[in-house]
């Protein structure tokens, strides 16, 4: 039995060579038709990626061509170039979104919807300029001209003064004239026989405060 089990792997030896060196020359190729097949995609970008091949191996750049050339779509692309008018990309998405709101309403009234959302902007901007320097103790006297209908007498408007310096120390130096100068040069009020008159940019004024829910206790 053991001679015979000699025999085998001694004679044989040359067959078994020959076999396992084909089991190695195919094993190869089929490891890497295996590869390509799972990692094909990957290759795929690889392969986009090779800027040389020589004896010595292959060159890929860091990035693809296509990612190089490729940009995010700008809103830029889709407005009407006007003359003597820059964009920035924010302001071109803002106005994308714009025209896609307006094409709600008919086109006849598109301008007169721009017109009036504009004036809506700039007020609203000039407002919250205004909010910035103005005293609690001119946001009280502005809500109190309202409650009077509009109107408080230079009387009326100086006893409000005075007892505002009692609270308001701050404010004992000044005088009524100098108390309201900050309204009236904002036009939210207007001097008016022997008062004072709360314009509609004033009761705005108000109504912008009460929908932005900002403080109205402010110092002063």
């Amino acid at each position: 039995m053991t001679d015979n089990i000699r025999f085998y792997v001694l004679e044989l030896l040359p067959f078994w060579s020959e076999l396992i060196g084909l089991l190695a020359a195919i094993s190869w190729p089929i490891a890497a038709i295996v590869i390509a097949r799972v990692f094909r995609d990957e290759l795929k970008q690889l392969f986009a990626r090779m800027t040389k091949v020589s004896l010595s191996g292959a060159e890929f750049s860091s990035i693809s061509n296509k990612q190089k050339t490729q940009k995010l779509p700008s809103a830029l692309e889709e407005l009407k170039s006007l003359p003597g008018m820059e964009r920035t990309d924010a302001m071109a998405d803002l106005e994308v979104e714009l025209h896609k709101n307006l094409e709600q309403f008919e086109e006849q009234d598109r301008i007169d919807v721009l017109v009036t959302e504009l004036s809506r902007a700039r007020l609203d901007v000039n407002f919250l300029i205004i909010y910035r320097l103005i005293f609690g103790s001119q946001i009280r006297f502005l809500k109190l001209m309202r409650e009077r209908g509009s109107f408080i007498s230079l009387v009326d408007a100086s006893s409000f003064f005075e007892n505002l310096k009692t609270s308001e120390p701050v404010h004992s130096e000044r005088s009524i004239e100098e108390f309201v100068q900050y309204l009236l040069n904002h036009e939210l009020i207007v001097s008016h026989d022997e008062g004072f008159l709360l314009t509609s940019k004033g009761n705005d004024f108000l109504l912008f405060l009460y929908r932005s829910a900002l403080p109205e206790d402010l110092p002063l």
